[in-house]
This record gives structure tokens, C-alpha cells and sequence, in this order.
């Protein structure tokens, strides 16, 4: 009787010690993962990590794109609002990195950035630079309503064609 006790109390401890290990290797995991705000940028040398609100420039080509908006954004397209927003398509020396679902390991290379404008008078000059070239300055950050279609957004700062 107390053999099976003894070999009970041992079989607990042994359960124990690997829960505390699995935990401790998770935590360690956890750790050295990027949380889901940085971003790798990838285009120099010290492969720097970006934070949300961080300003850089980014060089494209600008496009529009039509999606649905409320109230189902997509699922009823008969009673959806159509909308269309503005995207920037990176060239290559622009495109960089970023750890959008930290539940997958690896990051996803960022090709495409939808552009947030928040004065009228500056969408309105934006037309005139569609399937064009440009430059666009603003700090980026993380897709987080139905109004955006990709997974970065950058606020933008200033967009300027790019001369010939």
C-alpha cells in the first residue's frame, strides 16, 4: 500500500515538473518573439524594428481600391456602402517585414499600405497622383476597424509625386 503511494506522489512530482517547464519554455518563447506592433525593416543595414507612430517614407505606386463598407461590410453587398480608399504599392526598397499574427511563427512581407488622409482638400489632390509614382511620409500602425483593408496603414503626413 504505501508502494503505491510513494509511486503516486512521484508520478504528481514528475507532472509538475514538466507543467513548470512548459510553462517556462512558453514564457521564454513569449519573450523573444516581437510583440505585433514592430516591424522589421529590412531595406538597411541594422535591420532596425519600427514602432507604431514611428514617421518614415515610403516610395510606390499609388492606386485606389473599391470595397464594402457597414453595416455588413461585404456580406450584403445589395445593402453594404461601397467605399474606396487609397493604397500604396511599395517598390521593392520600401517593402519590409512585419509580425502580424504572432501566433504563426515569422513575419509577413509587407508589399501593400493603405493610406489614411484626414483632410478632403488633400484626397482631393491625391487623384491626381493615382497610378503614379509617388512618395508618401506618415507614421504607420495596425489595421483595427472594417475601414481597413490592410493589415498597415500609414497616417499620412505628405504624398508627392516622384519627377521622371
Amino acid at each position: 500500500m504505501k508502494a503505491t503511494n510513494v509511486i503516486k506522489c512521484i508520478g504528481m512530482i514528475g507532472l509538475l515538473v514538466l507543467i513548470s517547464f512548459l510553462i517556462a519554455s512558453k514564457e521564454i518563447q513569449k519573450d523573444n518573439q516581437l510583440s505585433s506592433l514592430d516591424v522589421l525593416d529590412y531595406s538597411n543595414e541594422n535591420n532596425n524594428i519600427l514602432e507604431e507612430g514611428d514617421i518614415r517614407t515610403f516610395k510606390g505606386t499609388l492606386s485606389t481600391v473599391s470595397y464594402y463598407g457597414p453595416p455588413g461590410y461585404g456580406e450584403d453587398p445589395e445593402v453594404d456602402l461601397p467605399l474606396e480608399t487609397y493604397v500604396l504599392q511599395m517598390d521593392e526598397t520600401s517593402q519590409f517585414y512585419y509580425d502580424i499574427d504572432p501566433s504563426k511563427n515569422g513575419s509577413q512581407l509587407i508589399d501593400k499600405v493603405q493610406l489614411v488622409m484626414h483632410y478632403d482638400d488633400k484626397c482631393e489632390d491625391v487623384k491626381d497622383l493615382v497610378d503614379k509614382k509617388v512618395t508618401v511620409t506618415g507614421d504607420i500602425f495596425e489595421w483595427y476597424t472594417g475601414y481597413h483593408i490592410k493589415p498597415i496603414l500609414v497616417n499620412v503626413v505628405s504624398i508627392d509625386a516622384i519627377k521622371d
